[in-house]
């Protein structure tokens, strides 16, 4: 039997509290302004409509930076961790208002607890029910109505509960994130070539399909066959880790994806569709590679390699397609001497540094 590990990112789970938060608002709203309902509680007004304000526009503003999620992370991040500490004083707030220590909403605490663990783990856990702890235990003090064995083992309890929902939390919180981390290590194994370390075909193709506006590039090493023939298959599999690490290095991470093909093939995604950009990528590529040496025992070497790079812009295809105009585009650089790369404006690039290729 397989399981699915299903994980709610940062972003999903703000959504959940912020819609819990309104629920709770609307249900305060009633709990203190409904008269069949207010009328039974009989809780404090004075300070309500402060809370109540100062709730509406924290909660306002926090659903505006999560309808327009990816504008500034850094605001996001903000907005995530602030909301634990609007939850801890909104809550302790409603309990000073609703009845002190002997407050029926107490049980909002657990769930605040459990918001502050799940992003911050054992230390939102500790952060949180520490911070409850004060709070609760100078309401508690404080309490007009006076401390007797009945309110002392209702304290005692809902701490107890208190520290042991926040232990439980934390334990389950961090056992999904070590089991979900483990499932991404699988899973990038998975998607990962063995001997280059780059990402491998079958990544490729579902990269192909989730990218929006890209160009794809496929490159060859021209005369591999020699390399192995002349020294050997171990010193080839140097070279193909070496061009692979060349090729990463030359392309940022936020402006593509380096893969191996298969064999000597490597590919490329760019997330561009401007073929002047990624000529300035490809200039890199050929300027980093005259300027590597490759090692067999105790001689030297060069290699070079030859590309195809195919755009949507110049071809309106299905993404399939757009691999296959690269591949022919290779083979034509291929063909019409190597050591170039042909783009699908119509546009060649000659690498002229190019150190010779000698095999001895």
């Amino acid at each position: 039997m397989s399981h699915k590990i299903v994980q709610l990112d940062n972003y999903k789970l703000e959504q959940i509290f912020t819609g819990l938060r309104w629920v709770f608002l609307l249900v305060a709203v009633i709990f203190f302004y409904y008269p069949p309902v207010a009328s039974v509680l009989n809780y404090t007004k004075y300070s309500f409509s402060i809370l109540l304000t100062f709730g509406l526009v924290y909660m306002t503003i926090t659903q505006l930076v999560l309808l327009y999620k990816g504008a500034n992370k850094r605001i996001f991040g903000i907005i995530m961790k602030t909301g634990i500490i609007f939850d801890l004083v909104a809550a302790s707030w409603l309990l000073i208002l609703s009845g002190g220590a002997q407050s029926n909403l107490f049980p909002i605490f657990y769930l605040i607890i459990m918001h502050a663990t799940i992003y911050w783990r054992i230390s939102g856990a500790i952060f949180s029910f520490m911070t409850m702890l004060v709070t609760y235990t100078i309401i508690f003090l404080l309490d007009p109505t006076g401390i007797n064995g009945i309110t002392l083992i209702d304290y005692s309890l809902n701490v107890i509960f208190l520290f042991i929902i926040g232990l439980l939390g934390a334990v389950i919180v961090t056992r999904e994130r070590l089991q979900y981390s483990k499932s991404n290590q699988y899973r990038d194994k998975l998607n990962r070539d063995y001997l280059t370390g780059l990402y491998n075909h079958r990544h490729f193709q579902e990269q192909l399909l989730h990218q929006k506006d890209i160009t794809v590039g496929m490159i060859d090493i021209d005369y591999f066959k020699q390399v192995n023939d002349t020294y050997g298959h171990v010193v080839g599999d140097s070279v193909l880790r070496e061009l692979g690490q060349l090729l990463e290095d030359a392309i940022p991470s936020n402006k593509g994806m380096v893969f191996r093909y298969g064999g000597e093939e490597f590919s490329i995604i760019f997330f561009s569709t401007s073929l002047q950009d990624i000529k300035a990528y490809i200039l890199k590529i050929y300027d980093n590679l005259n300027e590597h040496i490759f090692y067999s025992d105790q001689q030297t070497f060069h290699i070079t390699i030859s590309m195809g790079i195919a755009n949507e812009e110049s071809f309106h295809l299905e993404r399939k397609e757009l691999t296959k105009i690269a591949d022919e585009l290779l083979y034509e650089a291929k063909n019409t001497g190597k050591n170039r790369a042909i783009f699908s404006n119509g546009e060649t690039v000659i690498n002229e540094q190019a150190k010779e290729v000698v095999f001895n």
